[in-house]
Protein backbone atom coordinates (compact mmCIF):
# COMPACT_ATOMS: atom_id res chain seq x y z
CA UNK A 1 0.00 0.00 0.00
CA UNK A 2 2.60 2.67 1.21
CA UNK A 3 5.00 1.92 -1.96
CA UNK A 4 3.13 2.82 -5.19
CA UNK A 5 1.82 5.92 -4.51
CA UNK A 6 5.73 6.96 -3.18
CA UNK A 7 7.50 4.81 -6.28
CA UNK A 8 4.77 6.38 -8.58
CA UNK A 9 5.96 10.31 -7.64
CA UNK A 10 9.57 9.37 -7.63
CA UNK A 11 9.30 8.40 -11.24
CA UNK A 12 7.40 11.47 -12.05
CA UNK A 13 9.98 13.40 -10.25
CA UNK A 14 12.90 11.75 -12.32
CA UNK A 15 11.84 12.37 -15.64
CA UNK A 16 11.31 16.43 -14.78
CA UNK A 17 14.86 16.27 -13.39
CA UNK A 18 16.41 14.70 -16.14
CA UNK A 19 14.34 16.83 -18.56
CA UNK A 20 15.54 19.89 -16.71
CA UNK A 21 19.19 18.75 -16.58
CA UNK A 22 19.34 17.68 -20.24
CA UNK A 23 17.63 21.00 -21.48
CA UNK A 24 19.61 23.46 -19.05
CA UNK A 25 22.82 21.86 -19.84
CA UNK A 26 22.18 22.07 -23.59
CA UNK A 27 20.59 25.97 -23.16
CA UNK A 28 23.78 26.97 -20.96
CA UNK A 29 26.56 25.57 -23.48
CA UNK A 30 24.30 27.53 -26.35
CA UNK A 31 24.55 30.50 -24.78
CA UNK A 32 27.74 31.05 -22.88
CA UNK A 33 30.57 28.45 -24.43
CA UNK A 34 30.97 30.97 -27.84
CA UNK A 35 31.02 34.17 -25.65
CA UNK A 36 32.67 33.86 -22.58
CA UNK A 37 36.66 33.71 -21.70
CA UNK A 38 37.88 30.15 -21.16
CA UNK A 39 40.68 29.25 -18.67
CA UNK A 40 42.62 26.36 -18.10
CA UNK A 41 40.69 25.08 -15.18
CA UNK A 42 37.41 25.98 -16.42
CA UNK A 43 36.53 22.41 -17.94
CA UNK A 44 37.47 20.33 -14.94
CA UNK A 45 35.07 22.45 -13.09
CA UNK A 46 32.66 22.52 -14.99
CA UNK A 47 32.55 18.28 -15.77
CA UNK A 48 32.94 18.28 -11.42
CA UNK A 49 29.34 20.27 -11.40
CA UNK A 50 27.74 18.19 -13.63
CA UNK A 51 29.18 14.66 -12.13
CA UNK A 52 27.79 16.17 -8.76
CA UNK A 53 24.40 16.86 -10.06
CA UNK A 54 24.41 13.62 -12.13
CA UNK A 55 25.27 11.84 -8.95
CA UNK A 56 22.37 13.46 -7.05
CA UNK A 57 19.90 12.62 -9.69
CA UNK A 58 21.70 8.86 -9.36
CA UNK A 59 20.73 8.82 -5.22
CA UNK A 60 17.31 10.38 -5.84
CA UNK A 61 16.64 7.08 -8.39
CA UNK A 62 18.45 4.73 -5.81
CA UNK A 63 19.67 5.91 -2.84
CA UNK A 64 23.60 5.16 -2.33
CA UNK A 65 23.95 4.87 -6.41
CA UNK A 66 25.00 8.25 -6.40
CA UNK A 67 27.45 7.77 -3.40
CA UNK A 68 28.69 4.83 -5.03
CA UNK A 69 29.32 6.41 -8.31
CA UNK A 70 31.44 8.78 -6.30
CA UNK A 71 33.52 5.50 -5.27
CA UNK A 72 32.27 5.56 -1.61
CA UNK A 73 31.31 2.91 0.29
CA UNK A 74 28.68 4.68 2.30
CA UNK A 75 26.32 4.23 -0.55
CA UNK A 76 25.93 0.69 0.71
CA UNK A 77 24.77 1.85 3.65
CA UNK A 78 21.60 3.88 1.83
CA UNK A 79 21.19 0.84 -0.19
CA UNK A 80 20.13 -0.82 2.66
CA UNK A 81 18.36 1.40 4.38
CA UNK A 82 16.33 1.49 1.40
CA UNK A 83 16.04 -2.05 1.25
CA UNK A 84 14.81 -2.05 5.15
CA UNK A 85 12.44 0.39 4.55
CA UNK A 86 11.04 -0.88 1.98
CA UNK A 87 10.67 -4.96 3.26
CA UNK A 88 9.65 -3.74 6.63
CA UNK A 89 6.92 -1.27 5.64
CA UNK A 90 5.19 -4.19 2.97
CA UNK A 91 5.70 -6.59 5.75
CA UNK A 92 4.11 -4.09 8.56
CA UNK A 93 1.41 -3.58 5.47
CA UNK A 94 1.06 -6.38 5.10
CA UNK A 95 0.73 -7.67 9.25
CA UNK A 96 -1.28 -4.90 9.81
CA UNK A 97 -4.37 -5.66 7.00
CA UNK A 98 -3.89 -9.05 8.29
CA UNK A 99 -4.68 -8.87 11.58
CA UNK A 100 -7.18 -6.52 10.98
CA UNK A 101 -9.37 -9.40 9.58
CA UNK A 102 -8.67 -11.18 12.21
CA UNK A 103 -10.25 -8.84 14.54
CA UNK A 104 -13.26 -7.82 12.46
CA UNK A 105 -13.83 -11.76 12.16
CA UNK A 106 -13.34 -12.10 15.97
CA UNK A 107 -16.35 -9.07 16.03
CA UNK A 108 -18.82 -10.58 13.25
CA UNK A 109 -18.66 -13.67 15.62
CA UNK A 110 -19.12 -12.92 19.19
CA UNK A 111 -20.89 -9.27 18.93
CA UNK A 112 -24.46 -9.08 17.69
CA UNK A 113 -26.05 -6.22 17.44
CA UNK A 114 -29.50 -7.75 18.48
CA UNK A 115 -27.91 -8.66 21.58
CA UNK A 116 -27.10 -5.06 22.25
CA UNK A 117 -30.55 -3.79 21.26
CA UNK A 118 -32.46 -6.63 23.80
CA UNK A 119 -30.06 -5.55 26.55
CA UNK A 120 -31.40 -1.75 26.25
CA UNK A 121 -34.98 -3.37 26.81
CA UNK A 122 -34.08 -5.18 29.24
CA UNK A 123 -32.37 -2.55 31.58
CA UNK A 124 -34.76 -0.05 31.49
CA UNK A 125 -37.52 -2.48 32.40
CA UNK A 126 -35.37 -3.57 35.10
CA UNK A 127 -34.31 -0.46 36.38
CA UNK A 128 -37.00 1.99 35.01
CA UNK A 129 -34.15 4.10 33.47
CA UNK A 130 -32.36 4.32 30.34
CA UNK A 131 -29.37 2.72 29.75
CA UNK A 132 -26.74 5.65 30.51
CA UNK A 133 -24.23 4.85 28.42
CA UNK A 134 -26.45 6.24 25.30
CA UNK A 135 -24.07 8.80 23.47
CA UNK A 136 -23.10 6.98 19.84
CA UNK A 137 -25.57 5.90 17.15
CA UNK A 138 -24.20 3.00 14.96
CA UNK A 139 -24.36 2.79 11.55
CA UNK A 140 -27.60 1.21 10.10
CA UNK A 141 -27.84 -2.56 10.21
CA UNK A 142 -26.22 -4.26 7.47
CA UNK A 143 -23.40 -1.60 7.87
CA UNK A 144 -20.15 -2.73 8.55
CA UNK A 145 -17.06 0.23 8.01
CA UNK A 146 -14.69 1.40 10.22
CA UNK A 147 -16.48 3.34 12.32
CA UNK A 148 -19.23 0.12 13.25
CA UNK A 149 -15.62 -1.63 13.98
CA UNK A 150 -14.41 0.89 15.89
CA UNK A 151 -17.48 1.68 18.08
CA UNK A 152 -18.30 -1.58 19.05
CA UNK A 153 -15.10 -2.31 20.84
CA UNK A 154 -14.04 1.51 22.02
CA UNK A 155 -17.19 2.39 23.54
CA UNK A 156 -18.58 1.11 27.09
CA UNK A 157 -22.27 1.49 25.39
CA UNK A 158 -21.63 -1.20 22.77
CA UNK A 159 -20.45 -3.77 25.85
CA UNK A 160 -23.29 -5.80 26.54
CA UNK A 161 -23.36 -6.77 22.62
CA UNK A 162 -20.49 -9.21 23.27
CA UNK A 163 -22.01 -12.95 24.14
CA UNK A 164 -19.09 -13.11 27.35
CA UNK A 165 -20.85 -9.69 28.65
CA UNK A 166 -22.41 -9.63 31.74
CA UNK A 167 -22.84 -6.69 34.22
CA UNK A 168 -26.48 -7.51 35.43
CA UNK A 169 -28.04 -4.25 35.68
CA UNK A 170 -25.66 -2.14 38.15
CA UNK A 171 -24.68 0.65 36.70
CA UNK A 172 -21.46 0.56 38.85
CA UNK A 173 -20.23 -2.40 37.87
CA UNK A 174 -19.68 -2.31 33.90
CA UNK A 175 -18.88 -5.83 33.38
CA UNK A 176 -16.14 -7.43 31.59
CA UNK A 177 -15.80 -9.48 28.02
CA UNK A 178 -12.72 -11.10 27.42
CA UNK A 179 -13.76 -10.99 23.94
CA UNK A 180 -14.32 -7.71 23.56
CA UNK A 181 -10.71 -7.22 25.74
CA UNK A 182 -8.93 -9.51 23.26
CA UNK A 183 -10.73 -7.80 20.32
CA UNK A 184 -9.44 -3.98 21.91
CA UNK A 185 -5.83 -5.65 21.41
CA UNK A 186 -5.85 -7.11 18.41
CA UNK A 187 -7.22 -3.42 16.79
CA UNK A 188 -5.03 -1.74 19.07
CA UNK A 189 -2.03 -4.15 17.67
CA UNK A 190 -3.17 -4.13 14.15
CA UNK A 191 -3.34 -0.26 14.12
CA UNK A 192 0.42 -0.20 15.12
CA UNK A 193 1.74 -1.95 12.27
CA UNK A 194 -0.19 -0.01 9.70
CA UNK A 195 1.45 3.15 10.95
CA UNK A 196 4.14 1.84 10.92
CA UNK A 197 3.44 1.12 7.11
CA UNK A 198 2.79 4.86 6.71
CA UNK A 199 6.07 5.60 8.68
CA UNK A 200 8.08 3.65 6.54
CA UNK A 201 6.64 5.16 3.42
CA UNK A 202 7.89 8.52 4.81
CA UNK A 203 10.69 7.94 5.58
CA UNK A 204 11.46 5.90 2.42
CA UNK A 205 10.44 9.09 0.83
CA UNK A 206 13.00 11.13 3.32
CA UNK A 207 15.78 8.29 2.16
CA UNK A 208 15.51 9.66 -1.25
CA UNK A 209 15.65 13.35 -0.78
CA UNK A 210 18.32 13.07 1.78
CA UNK A 211 20.87 10.58 0.30
CA UNK A 212 20.21 13.23 -3.10
CA UNK A 213 21.03 16.00 -1.03
CA UNK A 214 24.16 14.96 0.29
CA UNK A 215 25.29 13.61 -2.79
CA UNK A 216 25.02 16.78 -4.57
CA UNK A 217 26.58 18.57 -1.15
CA UNK A 218 29.49 16.40 -1.36
CA UNK A 219 30.24 16.67 -5.01
CA UNK A 220 30.29 20.31 -4.80
CA UNK A 221 32.56 20.44 -1.70
CA UNK A 222 35.19 23.30 -1.53
CA UNK A 223 34.05 24.60 -5.00
CA UNK A 224 32.05 27.45 -2.92
CA UNK A 225 35.48 28.71 -1.41
CA UNK A 226 36.99 29.27 -4.82
CA UNK A 227 33.70 31.20 -5.73
CA UNK A 228 32.55 34.49 -5.80
CA UNK A 229 29.64 36.86 -6.60
CA UNK A 230 30.72 40.13 -8.52
CA UNK A 231 28.09 42.26 -6.23
CA UNK A 232 27.80 44.87 -3.57
CA UNK A 233 26.23 44.64 -0.63
CA UNK A 234 22.99 42.48 0.30
CA UNK A 235 21.03 43.19 3.04
CA UNK A 236 20.03 40.61 5.31
CA UNK A 237 16.41 41.62 4.57
CA UNK A 238 16.44 41.23 1.10
CA UNK A 239 18.44 38.07 0.60
CA UNK A 240 15.43 36.23 3.15
CA UNK A 241 12.99 38.29 1.12
CA UNK A 242 14.26 36.42 -2.27
CA UNK A 243 14.27 33.33 -0.53
CA UNK A 244 10.78 33.69 0.30
CA UNK A 245 9.59 34.07 -3.37
CA UNK A 246 12.17 31.72 -4.49
CA UNK A 247 14.52 28.61 -3.01
CA UNK A 248 17.92 29.28 -2.85
CA UNK A 249 17.60 32.78 -4.14
CA UNK A 250 18.87 34.31 -0.98
CA UNK A 251 21.64 32.10 -0.71
CA UNK A 252 23.20 32.59 -4.57
CA UNK A 253 22.60 36.12 -3.51
CA UNK A 254 25.27 35.87 -0.89
CA UNK A 255 27.43 33.62 -2.39
CA UNK A 256 26.42 30.39 -0.86
CA UNK A 257 26.20 28.35 -4.50
CA UNK A 258 26.01 25.03 -2.74
CA UNK A 259 23.13 25.74 -0.28
CA UNK A 260 21.31 27.72 -3.02
CA UNK A 261 21.55 24.42 -5.04
CA UNK A 262 20.28 22.45 -2.16
CA UNK A 263 17.27 24.60 -1.64
CA UNK A 264 16.21 24.40 -5.54
CA UNK A 265 16.62 20.37 -5.22
CA UNK A 266 14.52 19.61 -1.94
CA UNK A 267 11.99 21.95 -3.22
CA UNK A 268 12.16 20.11 -6.67
CA UNK A 269 11.50 16.71 -4.74
CA UNK A 270 8.43 18.07 -2.66
CA UNK A 271 6.99 19.38 -6.03
CA UNK A 272 7.76 16.07 -7.32
CA UNK A 273 5.77 14.58 -3.85
CA UNK A 274 2.75 16.84 -4.43
CA UNK A 275 1.98 16.25 -7.86
CA UNK A 276 2.96 12.59 -7.95
CA UNK A 277 0.69 11.88 -4.71
CA UNK A 278 -2.33 13.65 -6.29
CA UNK A 279 -2.20 12.05 -9.37
CA UNK A 280 -2.06 9.03 -7.76
CA UNK A 281 -4.51 10.01 -5.28
CA UNK A 282 -6.42 10.46 -8.67
CA UNK A 283 -5.80 7.03 -9.79
CA UNK A 284 -7.47 5.70 -6.62
CA UNK A 285 -10.55 7.45 -6.59
CA UNK A 286 -10.92 6.81 -10.61
CA UNK A 287 -10.88 2.94 -10.05
CA UNK A 288 -13.09 2.92 -7.03
CA UNK A 289 -15.34 4.37 -9.00
CA UNK A 290 -15.08 2.31 -11.89
CA UNK A 291 -15.49 -0.93 -9.06
CA UNK A 292 -18.51 0.49 -7.82
CA UNK A 293 -20.24 0.56 -11.44
CA UNK A 294 -19.05 -3.28 -11.77
CA UNK A 295 -19.85 -4.76 -8.16
CA UNK A 296 -22.30 -2.15 -7.05
CA UNK A 297 -24.59 -1.45 -10.09
CA UNK A 298 -23.94 2.62 -9.22
CA UNK A 299 -24.23 4.59 -12.42
CA UNK A 300 -21.46 7.26 -12.78
CA UNK A 301 -23.20 10.07 -14.61
CA UNK A 302 -24.02 13.17 -12.92
CA UNK A 303 -22.61 11.86 -9.60
CA UNK A 304 -20.64 14.10 -7.15
CA UNK A 305 -17.83 12.91 -4.47
CA UNK A 306 -20.69 13.25 -1.62
CA UNK A 307 -22.55 10.17 -3.45
CA UNK A 308 -19.87 7.71 -3.83
CA UNK A 309 -18.81 8.67 -0.04
CA UNK A 310 -22.39 7.18 0.87
CA UNK A 311 -21.60 3.79 -1.19
CA UNK A 312 -18.47 3.41 1.23
CA UNK A 313 -20.87 3.71 4.30
CA UNK A 314 -24.02 2.09 2.80
CA UNK A 315 -24.89 -1.57 1.67
CA UNK A 316 -27.34 -0.27 -0.44
CA UNK A 317 -29.77 2.77 -1.36
CA UNK A 318 -32.96 1.48 0.57
CA UNK A 319 -30.13 1.29 3.77
CA UNK A 320 -28.86 4.68 3.20
CA UNK A 321 -32.90 6.17 2.60
CA UNK A 322 -34.39 4.36 5.77
CA UNK A 323 -31.13 6.21 7.71
CA UNK A 324 -32.54 9.53 6.46
CA UNK A 325 -36.07 8.72 7.40
CA UNK A 326 -35.35 7.44 10.80
CA UNK A 327 -35.06 10.76 12.64
CA UNK A 328 -31.58 10.95 12.57
CA UNK A 329 -30.91 11.76 9.51
CA UNK A 330 -31.61 14.25 6.76
CA UNK A 331 -34.50 13.52 4.44
CA UNK A 332 -33.54 15.81 2.01
CA UNK A 333 -30.53 13.73 1.55
CA UNK A 334 -32.66 10.76 0.30
CA UNK A 335 -31.75 9.83 -3.53
CA UNK A 336 -34.97 8.61 -5.11
CA UNK A 337 -35.22 5.50 -6.16
CA UNK A 338 -34.61 4.36 -9.89
CA UNK A 339 -33.48 8.21 -10.93
CA UNK A 340 -29.77 6.70 -11.28
CA UNK A 341 -28.56 6.80 -8.09
CA UNK A 342 -29.47 2.64 -6.65
CA UNK A 343 -26.58 0.82 -5.69
CA UNK A 344 -26.46 -2.74 -3.94
CA UNK A 345 -22.86 -4.37 -3.16
CA UNK A 346 -22.90 -7.81 -4.66
CA UNK A 347 -20.61 -8.85 -1.60
CA UNK A 348 -19.37 -7.97 1.31
CA UNK A 349 -15.37 -8.41 0.17
CA UNK A 350 -16.59 -5.98 -3.20
CA UNK A 351 -17.40 -3.45 -0.62
CA UNK A 352 -14.73 -3.83 1.56
CA UNK A 353 -12.22 -3.50 -1.22
CA UNK A 354 -14.04 -0.09 -2.17
CA UNK A 355 -13.45 1.34 1.36
CA UNK A 356 -9.55 0.45 0.96
CA UNK A 357 -9.58 1.81 -2.82
CA UNK A 358 -11.16 5.16 -1.47
CA UNK A 359 -8.29 5.20 2.07
CA UNK A 360 -5.74 4.67 -0.46
CA UNK A 361 -7.12 7.84 -2.31
CA UNK A 362 -6.91 9.69 0.90
CA UNK A 363 -3.99 8.44 1.90
CA UNK A 364 -1.81 9.78 -0.85
CA UNK A 365 -3.82 13.01 -0.83
CA UNK A 366 -2.82 12.78 2.66
CA UNK A 367 0.84 12.61 1.11
CA UNK A 368 0.55 15.61 -0.92
CA UNK A 369 -0.50 17.50 1.53
CA UNK A 370 2.79 17.02 3.60
CA UNK A 371 4.90 17.40 0.43
CA UNK A 372 3.44 20.89 -0.04
CA UNK A 373 4.13 21.72 3.67
CA UNK A 374 7.56 20.35 3.34
CA UNK A 375 7.71 23.51 0.41
CA UNK A 376 6.27 26.27 2.75
CA UNK A 377 8.37 25.01 5.45
CA UNK A 378 11.52 25.04 2.88
CA UNK A 379 11.02 28.40 1.99
CA UNK A 380 10.89 29.61 5.21
CA UNK A 381 13.82 27.80 6.60
CA UNK A 382 15.82 29.61 3.63
CA UNK A 383 14.78 33.00 4.67
CA UNK A 384 15.56 32.23 8.50
CA UNK A 385 18.71 31.00 7.38
CA UNK A 386 19.64 33.54 4.75
CA UNK A 387 18.85 36.15 7.21
CA UNK A 388 20.86 34.79 9.80
CA UNK A 389 24.12 34.34 7.53
CA UNK A 390 23.50 38.23 6.23
CA UNK A 391 23.33 39.31 10.05
CA UNK A 392 26.38 37.13 11.01
CA UNK A 393 28.77 37.98 8.10
CA UNK A 394 30.09 40.91 6.62
CA UNK A 395 30.44 41.32 2.83
CA UNK A 396 32.77 44.44 1.74
CA UNK A 397 32.42 45.93 -1.37
CA UNK A 398 35.71 45.95 -3.85
CA UNK A 399 37.63 48.96 -5.62
CA UNK A 400 37.01 48.57 -9.20
CA UNK A 401 40.33 50.20 -9.35
CA UNK A 402 42.41 47.30 -7.23
CA UNK A 403 39.91 44.67 -8.21
CA UNK A 404 41.22 44.28 -11.89
CA UNK A 405 44.99 43.41 -10.28
CA UNK A 406 43.20 40.31 -8.36
CA UNK A 407 43.35 37.21 -10.26
CA UNK A 408 40.31 35.95 -12.08
CA UNK A 409 37.57 33.92 -10.25
CA UNK A 410 35.16 31.84 -11.96
CA UNK A 411 31.75 31.55 -10.80
CA UNK A 412 30.10 28.49 -11.81
CA UNK A 413 26.61 27.45 -11.85
CA UNK A 414 25.14 23.71 -12.13
CA UNK A 415 23.64 23.28 -16.16
CA UNK A 416 21.10 21.10 -15.01
CA UNK A 417 19.19 23.69 -12.70
CA UNK A 418 16.26 25.92 -14.63
CA UNK A 419 17.77 29.53 -14.48
CA UNK A 420 21.09 28.49 -13.62
CA UNK A 421 24.55 29.34 -16.21
CA UNK A 422 27.80 28.50 -16.43
CA UNK A 423 29.67 31.32 -16.52
CA UNK A 424 32.91 33.14 -15.88
CA UNK A 425 33.03 36.31 -14.31
CA UNK A 426 36.94 38.39 -14.26
CA UNK A 427 37.21 41.15 -11.83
Amino acid sequence: MFTIPACRSFVVLIAVFFSIGLFGMERAGAQNMDTIPLFSDFQQDEIKVNEAWKAALSSLLLPGSGQLKQGRRSGWAFIAAEAVLIGGGIWAGYRGRTMQEDYEFLADKHWDRNRYLEYFSAYTAETGSPWPYDHHTLPPEGTRNHDYYEMIGKYEQFAPGWDDWSAWYDITYRGNSTNRNTYLQMRLEANRYLKSALTAGGLLFLNHAITSAEALIWGLRGEESRQSVSAGRESPWSAALKSLLLPGWGQRSQGKRTAANVFVMVEGLFWGGVIGFNRYSGWKLDDSRRWAAQYAGSSLIGKDDEYFQYLALYPDLSTFNAAQYSGLGDPSAAYPSGAGYDWRWSTQGAWKHYRELRRDSRLASNYATIALGGIVAGRFVGAVTALITGTRSSVTHSDPASSSATAPLITIYPGGVPGFRIIALIR
